[in-house]
């Protein structure tokens, strides 16, 4: 099976490659170095890479002829970088997920999975907006063509990915001897797994045949300062409270209140899913309430601390 990867040099895209490395693998990336990183982490591999943006047309055609299944990973995933550059955020989550979907139909790929986020839930920031309408373009994707299946999996936080608050932090402590981590609003809520969770949620997605649907995890949450207390007690550092960040919210949503009218919850309770042509599948109940920060499961203490010191160290 012919597989590409947007943006596969991330945290995903590595774990995919894990996870697909007996398929003849394409990643198109614009970062260069992080693909020479890749290629000489994974030299049993059959990797081919490609240098270029999802904005650009060609180099998403060229990277998408041949393939059978598309994990499009790529995106400007920071929130504040986003609030600072709507046009470029705008240019690379929209127009460059347009890209992909164009390029898709047009080449007949099977199946193509899109990357989302709990940002998208109800959004008030450029990144939650620009991620709600690649949802909004892959939902209208599978239901207009017949060659192409369109998948969703919407998530939080994932644990010390590039970019996350830990790998700040890890980088602040061990790289500057720095004796403080900075945490902003202490009592705000966010949803966590680790990069695992999020692959073994895509392949639930694609072995159930969810395709035009947004699919979730049950997730639980913990507040920042959970997460720096624990952090803190595995690499004996102190916190210092900081302002907010642009386009912040206090908590966080997966299922919104205008969105529970199509929900579903699988019987054995481990996952959700929107239905916007809300069909109903067997194995499926409805929801009746939004999922959010406030109403879900927390992490314990233990738990959190477990997850930091594994992913961490």
């Amino acid at each position: 099976m012919n597989v590409l990867i947007t943006g596969g040099t991330g945290t995903l895209g590595r774990e995919l490659i894990h996870q697909y490395g007996d398929h003849d693998l394409t990643i198109l990336s614009r970062n260069e170095t992080k693909q020479l990183e890749i290629r000489e982490k994974f030299p049993d591999h059959s990797i081919r890479f490609i240098s270029g943006d999802i904005s650009c047309p060609f180099a998403v055609q060229k990277a998408t002829l041949g393939q059978d299944l598309i994990f499009h990973c790529a995106a400007n995933k920071h929130v504040d970088l986003a609030e600072s550059a709507p046009y470029e955020t705008t240019k690379v989550n929209v127009i460059g997920s347009k890209n992909v979907i164009d390029a898709a139909l047009r080449n007949k790929v099977k199946r193509v999975v899109g990357i989302s986020t709990d940002k998208a839930c109800n959004p008030i920031n450029v990144y939650g907006v620009s991620k709600r309408l690649m949802e909004k373009m892959f939902i209208e994707a599978d239901l207009h063509n017949k060659n192409t299946d369109f998948y969703i999996v919407r998530y939080g936080n994932v644990l010390h990915s590039a970019g996350s608050v830990t790998t700040k932090w890890k980088e602040l402590v061990s790289k500057t001897s720095a004796q403080r981590i900075k945490v902003t609003n202490t009592t705000m809520r966010r949803f966590y797994f680790t990069v695992h969770d999020a692959v073994r949620l895509i392949q639930f997605t694609l072995d159930n045949q969810l395709h035009g649907k947004i699919v979730m995890d049950m997730m639980k949450s913990l507040t920042l300062k959970q997460l720096a207390d624990q952090f803190c007690k595995v690499f004996g550092c102190q916190q210092e409270v900081i302002d907010v960040r642009p386009g912040e919210k206090q908590a966080e949503q997966l299922i919104a209140d205008y969105e529970v009218p199509f929900t579903y919850q699988s019987l054995n309770d481990d996952y959700m899913m929107i239905d916007e042509q809300d069909c109903g599948l067997p194995g499926w109940r409805k929801r009746h309430s939004e999922y959010n920060t406030i109403n879900c499961d927390d992490f314990n203490d233990q738990e959190i601390y477990d997850m930091v010191h594994w992913a961490c160290l």
